[in-house]
């Protein structure tokens, strides 16, 4: 029986939103990305800021989020993402409730869960709620970066 203790997020269900109107930083005039945009979401600023840099630096537009609500938050403002990286344990939203958001509002959506919490149960919770992989800190970046940029042009 799965255990719902880390799915825990009140912030409302998204609607299906598409991109702005073009003015969004990466957009063209007809509101379509030209780079890829990736969403982390880190309650840990140090971690966050060093993932967006290497995300950064192997070419990708990111937005960064404090926490999962401030994350879903930022994908109806500016649109869904081409990848989540998120942080599993956070304050008032968990990256496996946003994985399970995103997955009613846009199911296929690559997210990537980063966990300093490596046992079966959180692997397993993992894979039941469709995330695409799965880090354990402290991981490499150089996989993190190889694994957004698979599943970022495969989506």
């Amino acid at each position: 029986m799965r255990s719902d203790r880390h799915v825990r997020c009140t912030t409302p269900l998204l609607p299906r939103t598409t991109r702005s109107n073009g003015k969004e930083k990466g957009l063209d005039a007809h509101g379509t990305r030209k780079t890829k945009l990736v969403m982390i979401a880190d309650d840990d600023e140090d971690h966050r800021h060093l993932v967006a840099s290497v995300m950064r630096r192997a070419g990708f537009d990111v937005l960064e989020a404090r926490d999962g609500a401030e994350l879903l938050a930022m994908c109806d403002e500016h649109g869904f993402p081409d990848v989540v990286v998120t942080d599993v344990m956070m304050p008032r939203c968990s990256g496996f409730g946003v994985l399970q958001r995103l997955q009613q509002v846009k199911p296929g959506l690559p997210v990537v869960l980063i966990s300093a919490v490596g046992d079966e149960s959180v692997r397993r919770m993992a894979v039941d709620l469709g995330a695409a992989a799965m880090l354990e800190k402290p991981f490499d970046f150089s996989t993190l970066r190889e694994l957004v940029t698979r599943v970022a042009f495969v989506a």
